[in-house]
């Protein structure tokens, strides 16, 4: 139908302004025009043996977007009463610029429309589908890959597919290495999982869009597919959002339910936020270029939604260059404000934006529920890591100009760990992931011998080091060669673990200044993550 209805909101505005406005549901429900016109295209394009009631909830349900709360002037028989059937109203002629009268649809305009609401529902329907399939298969899918360790297939078959399919680099000699300096070059399996992840996006993204020819609502094709992928790629980036947030947890159930290491997680977690980030940057850039083009820009920039999209678009794209690993190796403090700094514009930023846009009524805000949910309880399992141990003291000292050593007393963890140190900085909350030489109570009645060779082996969690402990990992091999044995003394019966530092800024740098003065260092230790260990370095 015609939307150049004559409501009392338009009271004052120029013709220019009424035909950019758009008519309130509380203006359909109360338009004599539109109700009697409604009415009678019901009546003569709906089959016969269509129920009545079922007439009925159309009109008073379905008939008028957002009208939950609105009761319309008339039911549908007593506006159908006020329309002469036996004599057809004329349609609307181009001349006419108000909609002030019953009017009536040819069945060519009729069946363009109705092709525009079935492409339209059709579309709508796909949106729920591929975010829903993006977001299941993102999570189940390890899942399911993990569960085929439980076959009972032949052991020189599995060694194949993992030395062959699974361990290699996906390209060069070495994986978990820097590449172009701006990331690490992922195992076969990975790659593989990673090309799964863009595959699947895109499909998401760039599939189901029917074309109902001729389109009433559409005419144009070009503008039905900006307008559709531009909702399809905020939508599955939405859907998006839980994921990444899920794969970066070190506490994520993903990593109970799979034998895939959190290093490994990491990386799906950058990906998936690559992807993320390109779909939101899409999904703006196209309706940018549809508000530029329908000259509706300047207006819509006084909306909330759109200023709020903005905030949360310019939030997301930050993230890419603020993550890049030679802002992770070199400044990770600063990468660790800036990524929950922007994270938290990111995710407001979407909230409000579709709260402004939607009412409420959208649905989209479930993405982010979700997101909240598993980051919550990635935190409350966090602390609950923490309670285990309380407040520890640690001893540091000086191997050499390049490393130090941390003794934690009364700790018993493996794997590796992330250790807080509350009272270097005001940033209390800021932790850093080390890897731990195992002291058990055992070893410590005397010593532990921890060979140098041990310190060039690489672990499958080199993901979840610190970058600079990453990057000085082969260097360690050379201090740990000059030492030739580093001896682990004691003088307690308690347990406790040793990590090795590496001094170069930030927060290692505060932690020299406390080195071989005896002091005690409160520390707060997160753990056990990562495969068990037994007294050796594995950078």
């Amino acid at each position: 139908m015609p939307y150049n209805l004559d409501c009392p909101e338009y009271a004052g505005m120029t013709a220019e302004e009424k035909a950019a406005a758009y008519p309130s549901a509380a203006c359909f429900a109360n338009d004599t025009s539109y109700l009697t016109s409604m009415a009678y295209c019901i009546h003569t394009y709906c089959p016969k043996n269509v129920k009545i009631y079922r007439l009925e909830y159309f009109w008073e349900v379905k008939m008028i977007y957002d009208s939950e709360d609105l009761t319309i002037r008339w039911p549908y028989l007593e506006a159908l009463a006020q329309v002469n059937t036996t004599s057809a109203p004329k349609p609307l002629s181009p001349e006419e610029t108000v909609f002030n009268r019953t009017i009536s649809i040819d069945s060519t305009t009729y069946q363009s429309y109705m092709n525009g609401v079935k492409g339209y529902k059709e579309v709508a329907k796909n949106e729920s589908m591929y975010s829903i399939l993006a977001f299941m298969t993102c999570v189940m899918v390890p899942i399911g890959f993990s569960l085929l360790r439980f076959l009972p297939l032949p052991t020189s078959f599995r060694s194949k597919v993992y030395g062959y399919l699974i361990d290699p680099p996906a390209w060069g000699r070495q994986h978990s290495v820097a590449t172009l300096g701006i990331g690490m070059v992922p195992t076969r399996g990975q790659a593989l999982f990673i090309l799964y992840l863009i595959g699947i996006n895109c499909l998401a993204t760039f599939a189901g869009y029917p074309n109902y020819a001729p389109n009433g609502i559409f005419p144009d094709r070009h503008y039905e597919l900006m307008r559709h992928i531009g909702n399809r790629a905020g939508s599955v980036a939405f859907a998006n959002i839980p994921v990444v947030i899920l794969y970066a947890g070190r506490s994520s159930v993903l990593l109970r339910l799979t034998n895939w290491s959190y290093s490994t997680f990491l990386l799906l977690h950058r990906w998936t936020a690559t992807i993320c980030v390109v779909q939101v940057a899409l999904h703006s850039l196209l309706w940018l270029r549809i508000m530029i083009e329908g000259d509706s820009y300047p207006l819509v920039l006084t909306y909330p939604y759109w200023y709020v999209g903005v905030v949360g678009t310019v939030a997301f794209s930050a993230l890419i260059p603020f993550s890049m690993l030679p802002i992770r190796k070199i400044m990770y403090e600063v990468f660790l404000i800036t990524h929950i700094v922007l994270t938290i514009g990111a995710l407001v930023g979407s909230w409000y934006h579709i709260i402004f846009l939607y009412e409420d009524k959208g649905g989209f805000e479930i993405w982010l529920i979700i997101a909240f949910c598993f980051w919550g309880l990635e935190r409350v399992l966090r602390i609950l890591r923490i309670s285990r141990y309380g407040i520890k003291k640690a001893y540091v000292t000086r191997i050499d100009d390049k490393y130090l050593r941390v003794d934690i007393p009364d700790v018993d963890a493996q794997g590796h760990c992330f250790a807080y140190f509350p009272t270097l900085s005001w940033r209390v909350w800021e932790n850093h992931p080390f890897s731990i030489v195992n002291c058990s109570k055992g070893q410590l009645d005397g010593e532990s011998v921890i060979p140098s060779s041990a310190s060039h082996t690489q672990s499958e969690n080199e993901g979840a080091i610190s970058p600079a402990e990453a990057s000085a990992s082969k260097e360690m091999g050379g201090a740990m060669s000059n030492i030739r044995q580093l001896r682990v003394h004691s003088n307690t019966t308690k347990p406790g673990i040793t990590l090795f530092v590496q001094n170069c800024r930030g927060m290692t740098a505060k932690l020299a200044k406390k080195a071989d003065t005896g002091i005690a260092i409160p520390v707060l230790i997160e753990s056990s993550y990562g495969p068990r260990r037994h007294n050796s370095i594995r950078s």
